[in-house]
């Protein structure tokens, strides 16, 4: 199981990291 909430975990911070990756540098963070 914790495997499991590390594998989630490390996936979501992917999307998070995508997501900030896409944002174009100058853009409001709010």
């Amino acid at each position: 199981e914790i495997e499991r909430v590390r594998e989630e975990a490390r996936q979501r911070k992917g999307w998070i990291m995508d997501t900030y990756l896409l944002r174009k540098p100058g853009e409001p963070e709010e």
